[in-house]
């Protein structure tokens, strides 16, 4: 598009496209200012990730949700319009707008408007998952489906969960959204523990699904990737074992854009028993 960037220019009478953020959990973690510019903008249009339009159109029913139709030709990118996108007044990026309304830490008190889940869906799952366990319901997920040296840094093994996964009167269910079913078995194995997994699921397309799924969960304990933005999002406590602070704590303890989004930080680099350890008395402390 030739639409002219938003810096902080009165809205009145005005659309404007906001682009989400990178990845899927990018894109529902940096959603915070859109109320803002919902009230002053006479329209706002989002565009986002195909598998999101369900979830984003639920949850901002005032704004007109797009598809993102994105392809990277020769490492170029190309953005492709089916609508008439110009003729909006102004377009921004998600993380753009914090600048001008979020602009200092007293900013983020109010509290964030939580993802709205498809209730069909949500019944369907606290059916599903009420037959299984009666106990504390913890989603867990140990790795990115991508992988390379430098992200492998910032996880470890599940074989390492110990102190968390064999905890009694809890049921872990697996977010994770690629393969993992060796690992589960492994588990199984070593622990006695069998964590939950929905072979019938799509975990990385049928995404209303998913947010269902975890919607039913206690707590959560993942990496910093899709299935933790997606709990944070619904306001479930989720926890980030975590080699270094993020940007996004901005000087505090959680993540300041989803609060529920809390890391439990090495203080040893490459030391990671003490995070576990950690997180296995943060997990005790809600089945007490």
């Amino acid at each position: 598009h030739t639409l002219k960037r938003w810096n902080g220019e009165d809205l009145s009478g005005k659309k404007i496209l906001l682009s989400c953020e990178q990845g899927i959990g990018d894109q529902v973690r940096y959603l915070n200012c859109v109320d803002d510019i919902i009230e002053q903008a006479e329209h706002v249009f989002i565009e986002t990730e195909p598998r999101l339009v369900n979830i984003i159109s639920r949850t901002y029913p005032k704004a007109t949700v797009k598809a993102l139709d994105h392809k990277k030709i020769a490492n170029q990118s190309h953005f492709y319009y089916d609508w008439p996108v110009n003729d909006l007044d102004y377009a921004s990026s998600m993380l753009h707008l914090y600048g001008y309304l979020k602009p200092d830490i007293e900013s983020f008190s109010q509290k964030s408007r939580l993802l709205v889940t498809d209730q069909k869906l949500d019944q369907k799952w606290q059916t599903k998952i009420d037959k299984i366990s009666n106990g504390l319901k913890v989603g867990i997920c140990w790795r990115s489906a991508q992988r390379s040296l430098s992200r492998d840094m910032h996880y470890l093994d599940i074989m390492d969960w110990g102190p968390i996964l064999t905890q009694e009167n809890v049921t872990f269910f697996s977010l994770m959204y690629d393969q993992c079913d060796q690992e589960i078995k492994e588990v199984l194995e070593k622990f006695g523990v069998d964590i939950i997994n929905f072979s019938e699921l799509d975990y990385k397309n049928d995404i209303d699904q998913v947010f269902s799924l975890t919607k039913q969960m206690d707590v959560v304990i993942s990496v910093n990737s899709a299935p933790a933005s997606f709990s944070g999002v619904l306001g479930i406590p989720t926890y980030i074992p975590s080699q270094l602070k993020a940007w996004n704590m901005l000087g505090t303890d959680h993540m300041v854009m989803v609060p529920a989004m809390k890391p439990i930080i090495q203080q040893e680099r490459g030391n990671w028993k003490p995070v576990i350890d950690e997180l296995a008395v943060i997990l005790k402390s809600y089945h007490c």
